[in-house]
Formats: C-alpha cells, structure tokens, sequence
C-alpha cells in the first residue's frame, strides 16, 4: 500500500504551509531558521522513517526483487531520516543560541 507515502507528503505540504503562512516563511536567519526546525524534523523523523521501517519486509516494486535492494533502501532511508533530523535539531539549537537561551529546558519554549 502506498498510503503511508500520500500521508508523508499531506503532512509535509501542510508543515511547509504552517511555516510559509503562519510561521512568517522559511529561511536560514533569525526566526525563519527555526521555522525549518519542524519541516526537517517532519521529513525526518515522521515521513522518512515511517517509509523507512516497512521498507525491509515490503513487497513493493520499487525496492527491487532481491533482498540486498531491500536492506539498501532501508538503509538509505534511515540515514536521510538522521540526517534531515539531525539539521532540524540545529535549526532549534542555533535560534536558542541567538536568542541567548542555552539551557535545554528552553527547547520548544521560543
């Protein structure tokens, strides 16, 4: 079932959307740095892993007929999970460290 992959891509259109419109835009300066915190987290950790975890024992056409395919892609998706997490989590530290905040009881108290 590709739904997982439909759902993905609502709920980062409607991040972006968050971001854009209610947020004030996307960018790598000042409060428009911290915005990207919640669209990468999204990609990451809700939508590439989400793919990501099923993908080993799938059926899926796409993933190739061979187990070694199977593993590859799970692999890959995993790492672009930590990597798009990982640059999300940077986001939300260096906006915490312009403001001056370096406590980690200030994470997601903007």
């Amino acid at each position: 079932s590709s739904l997982p992959f439909y759902l993905s891509l609502v709920l980062i259109s409607l991040t972006a959307v968050w971001g854009v419109y209610w947020g004030g835009g996307l960018g790598v300066s000042g409060i428009k740095l911290f915005n990207l915190h919640p669209l990468l987290t999204t990609i990451g950790f809700l939508c590439l892993q989400v793919l990501a975890i099923p993908s080993f024992r799938s059926s899926l056409s796409w993933l190739g007929p061979t187990r070694d395919d199977k593993k590859r892609a799970h692999f890959y998706l995993l790492t672009a999970a930590g990597c798009f997490g990982v640059a999300g989590g940077v986001g939300g530290v260096l906006l915490f460290s312009l403001k001056g905040n370096s406590h980690p009881y200030f994470f997601h108290k903007v």
